[in-house]
């Protein structure tokens, strides 16, 4: 399943379209659950068991073709050059790079464990967890 779709659900059900919702209701939320192993971007593929995102082929199927280690995000430089380092590659598209940097927001949280305020941080052990 795309965890995309899993955010989306979450998120239509606790703010329906056409309804007002306070500032303080929406701060109460505790967000949609975290990924679980398997689950997708894409063509990318979750493994919490190592910590990678596993890209799957252009088709989505041809099973762990390039790894993204997760685990060697720990600096927000890291994390840009692993990010920069795949979108340079032949192999991967917009919707993919996109994709990536969905998965990488929802299970690392670079901009609260990383780089919040430009400032560098280090939380990564609560990271991708």
């Amino acid at each position: 399943m795309d965890y995309r779709d899993v955010k989306k659900r979450y998120w239509a059900k606790v703010w329906p379209t056409g309804t007002i919702i306070s500032c303080k209701d929406l701060l109460a939320q505790k967000g949609p659950r975290k990924p679980r192993h398997g689950e997708r971007w894409g063509n990318w593929e979750w493994d919490s068991k190592t910590k990678e995102l596993l890209f799957m082929g252009v088709d989505g199927t041809s099973g762990p073709c390039y790894s993204v280690y997760l685990d060697e995000m720990k600096t927000s430089a890291q994390c840009l050059d692993w990010i920069f380092q795949t979108y340079q590659k032949r192999w991967c598209s917009r919707d993919d790079a996109h994709a990536l940097l969905d998965a990488i927001k929802d299970l690392v949280n670079p901009q609260a464990r990383l780089c919040s305020f430009g400032v560098e941080r280090n939380e990564w052990k609560k990271a991708a967890s």
